[in-house]
């Protein structure tokens, strides 16, 4: 478990501590931080609330991990506002500026609500998109931080709206509940917390990577019923062999086996898809 210090409190109840979420770094010395983590002896993780990547990573080098708000804005543009998937490829591909200045990817935080920002379902309504945002969340390199009520599709505002009541609406059956839940389970069973990350396709409504034999396909076509997009790509840079069968973990049916180095995926419901090993 870890605890936010945002200031000077002695309220602050916490049992088997294990890392530190820190509020605005940016806002004390730097050298101070350094000190601050040695003497914190644990995990420590600093908020910066900026996108320039070359801003908020110079500070990974005082604490173990940031909050990345660079892939947070980055998510909101291509899921939120559904501007060109290929951005992605400038954040994450083989030459992206994630991988040149954050020192540490796997100890990056990932999320796409919290309780500074709008929630992701006030600013774009669609479950659909949500979906793809919170699978890239997840599986993404680094750790994820998954919101309370993003379970429950909460959508409120900016603060303090987006800091609603969870107990009347806590419902472990819900959709995005059980979506959560598969995402988590998937990191869990396929043990990818400290596997690279390889970008695969890139185009304008489709990206995909993979974490091991994890094959992550995402899009921001989103399929509402005015909406038909279908998106079909054959990817042939894949991390499977051939004739191994792969099979989507929201939809078992949906199993794809490589055939001439390649698999092609369709897209027909604007849902992100995952596939590993049958």
């Amino acid at each position: 478990m870890c605890c936010t210090l945002t200031g000077i409190r002695t309220d602050i109840t916490c049992t088997a501590v294990t890392g530190l979420r820190i509020d605005t770094v940016c806002e004390v010395h730097s050298d101070f931080w350094t000190e601050f983590s040695a003497a914190a002896g644990m995990y420590t993780i600093g908020e910066v609330f900026n996108g320039d990547i070359a801003y908020v990573s110079q500070y990974q080098h005082y604490m173990d991990g940031m909050l990345s708000y660079p892939l947070y804005f980055a998510m909101m543009d291509v899921f939120g506002h559904q501007q060109s998937m290929v951005a992605l490829e400038g954040l994450m591909g083989p030459s992206g500026s994630y991988y040149d200045q954050f020192s540490d990817l796997y100890a990056l935080g990932n999320f796409i609500d919290n309780h500074d920002n709008a929630r992701f379902l006030f600013t774009q309504p669609s479950q659909t998109l949500y979906k793809n945002a919170l699978t890239m969340t997840v599986l993404n390199i680094g750790i994820p931080i998954v919101y309370y009520g993003s379970e429950q599709a909460y959508h409120g505002g900016n603060d303090p709206a987006n800091r609603e009541s969870l107990w009347p609406n806590y419902d472990t059956t819900s959709d995005l509940y059980t979506f959560i839940q598969t995402l988590i389970t998937t990191r869990k069973t396929q043990d990818i917390a400290i596997t690279s990350q390889i970008q695969r396709y890139a185009v304008e409504d489709f990206y995909s990577f993979s974490r091991g034999k994890v094959l992550v396909c995402l899009t921001n076509a989103n399929n509402a019923p005015d909406q038909e997009h279908v998106v079909t790509v054959t990817l042939t840079y894949l991390p499977y062999e051939e004739g191994e069968t792969v099979c989507n973990v929201f939809d078992t049916s949906d199993c794809l086996t490589v055939t001439d180095g390649a698999v092609t995926v369709t897209m027909t419901e604007g849902l992100p898809k995952v596939y590993i090993v049958a």
